[in-house]
């Protein structure tokens, strides 16, 4: 389903970007839940630039799944949820540029 998604929406090399999107999303959550499960072991420098660059690449993720979604070649049946509009991929990239905003926030404080 994802590499049809792909095709359809004719992004350049479509099976690399077909890999590199879904090892994307799955490091970026496996990071993110490692932040959680251990909290205080990430930080510093590493820690930060680590949490940012996580966080952006979501970003940069979920705004290729929008041009998917947007994408007219691509039928509402193969994507996620049978759903044209990207309101759940939107919710995500917001998710992620408020953890991002969140977390200078609070560096900028202490």
């Amino acid at each position: 389903m994802f590499a049809k998604q792909i095709a359809l929406s004719q992004l350049p090399f479509p099976m690399l970007s077909a890999f590199v999107g879904q090892a994307g999303e799955i490091v970026s959550g496996l990071v993110l839940l490692a932040f959680f499960a251990f909290e205080g072991r990430f930080v510093g420098a590493f820690g930060d630039k680590l949490f940012y660059l996580t966080n952006l690449l979501i970003v940069v993720i979920m705004l290729v799944a929008i041009y998917v979604h947007l994408h007219p070649d691509v039928p509402a049946e193969i994507l996620p949820f049978q759903s044209k509009p990207p309101v759940l991929t939107i919710i995500v990239m917001l998710l992620a540029l408020l953890n991002l905003y969140l977390h200078w926030r609070k560096q900028r404080v202490v």
